[in-house]
């Protein structure tokens, strides 16, 4: 009897095998370095009184010489700084216990021209400003408006053959006044911005 016919059996098919993705390595992210945090500024010590510098002198008239008493000295600092004082009957003041720093100091008596000084202090200086003289007014001036207020201000010239001698400025009563003015013929120019001048 004829022998049965063999047939290979079929190779099994190779079975894809999936290889595993890795997963990513994760990258470090960049650390932020902490932020400095500003310690609060401390105000600086206030100065000592051996630091502290302090004015003095002596205010006197330039009409008869004699020291000149209730004149109202006011000390302005940079540093918002203000301090005032008399002089007493002898005509001396004294301002003490100032910080260090750039002072304007205004020296004031009705009847008289104000005088300004400005000066540098240093710590712990005592600075003599000796003799102040204070001139005389000899010339007031009174500007106000056609309804009687006071102008504040206004420049007032004085002059003499077409030159302007001395120029001063009202203040808030309308005031200006004139001192070291020889006995002369003047001229008074009065202008102030929004008004025709005089």
């Amino acid at each position: 009897s004829p022998e049965p016919t063999v047939f290979p059996s079929p190779l099994p098919s190779p079975t894809a095998t999936s290889t595993p993705t890795p997963p990513p390595t994760p990258v470090p992210s960049p650390v932020s370095s902490p932020t400095p945090v500003a310690s609060p500024t401390l105000p600086p010590p206030p100065p000592t009184p051996e630091e502290l510098a302090a004015i003095y002198g002596k205010v006197m008239s330039d009409l008869t010489g004699d020291p000149l008493r209730h004149v109202l000295i006011t000390v302005s600092g940079e540093n918002g700084l203000k301090s005032e004082t008399e002089t007493d009957k002898e005509g001396e003041f004294e301002v003490t216990g100032i910080p260090a720093g750039e002072y304007k100091i205004n020296f004031y008596l009705n009847g008289y021209e104000r005088k300004y000084l400005s000066l540098y202090l240093k710590n712990g200086e005592e600075k003599d400003l000796g003799e102040i003289i204070l001139y005389k007014i000899v010339l007031t001036v009174h500007v106000y408006d056609e309804t009687d207020t006071p102008i504040k201000g206004a420049s007032v010239r004085l002059r003499k053959s077409g030159k302007t001698i001395k120029e001063e400025e009202t203040d808030s009563s309308g005031f200006a006044g004139f001192s070291q003015v020889k006995p002369d013929f003047y001229w008074l120019k009065v202008k102030k911005r929004g008004f025709n001048p005089a």
